[in-house]
C-alpha cells in the first residue's frame, strides 16, 4: 500500500494535479472561447499541468492576435470598397463627359 501512495504521489507531482482537472483544462481549452489562465502551483512549474498552462497562454495570444488581424482585415476591405466606389463614379462621370462632348460614332470607333 505504501508503494502505491508514493506512486500516486509521484503521479500528482509529474502532472501537477488530478487526472479529472488535466481533463477539465483540456476540455476547457478545446472550447471556441478562450479560457482563463491555469493556476499552478509553487513547486510544479515542471509538471503536465505547467505546459498545460503555458500552451493555454499561448493559444490566447494567438487568438487575440488572429481576432485583431481580422478587424484589421474588415476595416481594409471596407476602404477597398470605398476605394473602387469611388473610382467607379470617376470613371462613370468621365466616360459620361466623353459621350456628351464627342461624337458617338467617333467614339465608337476608337473604341473598336
Amino acid at each position: 500500500m505504501f508503494v502505491l501512495s508514493r506512486t500516486y504521489a509521484a503521479l500528482a507531482q509529474i502532472l501537477g494535479g488530478s487526472i479529472d482537472e488535466l481533463y477539465a483544462h483540456i476540455a476547457a481549452m478545446g472550447g471556441a472561447v478562450p479560457s482563463t489562465a491555469i493556476p499552478v502551483k509553487a513547486g510544479l512549474e515542471k509538471s503536465v499541468l505547467a505546459r498545460l498552462s503555458a500552451t493555454q497562454a499561448r493559444l490566447n495570444e494567438i487568438s487575440g492576435a488572429r481576432e485583431n488581424a481580422e478587424r484589421e482585415i474588415r476595416a481594409l476591405n471596407i476602404e477597398l470598397e470605398a476605394r473602387v466606389e469611388q473610382r467607379t463614379a470617376e470613371l462613370r462621370a468621365a466616360l459620361s463627359e466623353l459621350t456628351t462632348r464627342y461624337d458617338p460614332d467617333l467614339l465608337r470607333d476608337l473604341a473598336n
